[in-house]
């Protein structure tokens, strides 16, 4: 069994190897092998090789994506917690004025708006929804619709609800696929009286300083949300000033190897890996 933190795939082909399948290799078939199966977890697809070493044929083959493997995700006091699934975060410069919102709802005022051009980090996805989570690493400040994380809303619109571009700018999870009805229907803001604060980069980074000040990771002596509690229980934040701690779960895989050399029985292995920010795919169990 691997530790959480795992090792990087290409240093631990082979280290994670049976004696069985590992007999078949040489140092040229482990590489042959790591990059299969990188391959087998970002894309899906299998494949297989036969080895220099013994002529053996390796088959390598991915599960589909789940979500388990929970982590701890800061949001702030504001929000109203989601299920969530993390992300390697990414930064999007903003396209258009953009809003940022306490709940997936366009028809709420924002929580805040953040200026056209302002750097702004994507840190998760919610989980079966057209929403991303704006913040750094495990914490959250706001949600975004991904429509405005698709440099074509410069283009298409450039107001709340003017566009539905399918998001190319951060990884999806398993929320429906482009083209769905979930993802091409569009949310028109409600007209308010009042005005949402409009951020410039100063600001955005202002806030976000305050959430990194007030968040105070496991170990560090704080109440923190237990590892049982469902994802998005809001009963179970912690007692931090400013935010609350919620599980979120990580994207997992499990690829299986088989091994066919000669009149031998075929011997499989199977190894599963969980895509931890902002590591990626680590190896979990063997």
């Amino acid at each position: 069994v691997a530790g959480d933190r795992g090792m990087v795939l290409g240093a631990m082909a082979g280290g994670l190897m049976g004696n069985r399948i590992g007999a078949h290799l040489d140092e040229e078939d482990r590489k042959r092998l790591a990059m299969l199966e990188q391959n087998a977890l970002d894309t899906g697809a299998g494949g297989s090789f036969v080895t220099n070493k013994t002529k053996a044929k390796i088959t390598v083959e991915a599960s589909p994506m789940t979500l388990d493997k929970r982590r701890e995700f800061a949001l702030s006091q504001s929000l109203k917690p989601y299920p969530l699934v993390v992300i390697d975060p990414v930064t999007v410069t903003a396209y258009v004025d953009t809003p940022i919102y306490n709940a997936l709802n366009e028809g709420d005022k924002p929580k805040m708006v953040i200026q056209k051009g302002v750097p702004l980090r994507i840190a998760a996805n919610v989980v079966n929804e057209d929403w991303a989570v704006v913040g750094d690493s495990n914490l959250g400040i706001g949600y975004v619709p991904r429509r405005y994380l698709d440099a074509g809303i410069a283009v298409r619109g450039r107001g709340a609800g003017e566009t539905s571009a399918t998001p190319r700018a951060a990884p999806r999870n398993s929320a429906p696929a482009p083209g769905s009805q979930r993802s091409t229907q569009i949310a028109t803001a409600k007209p308010t009286p009042e005005t949402p604060r409009s951020l410039s980069k100063e600001q955005y980074e202002s806030e976000m300083a305050v959430l990194h000040a007030a968040y105070k990771p496991r170990g560090s002596g704080m109440a923190t949300a237990p590892a049982s509690v469902p994802v998005g229980t809001s009963p179970h934040q912690a007692s931090q000033s400013g935010v609350q701690l919620v599980q979120a779960s990580m994207e997992c895989k499990t690829v299986s190897r088989k091994v066919e050399a000669g009149s031998e029985a075929p011997v499989t292995e199977s190894v599963k890996y969980c895509k931890e920010p902002p590591k990626g795919w680590q190896t979990q169990t063997a």
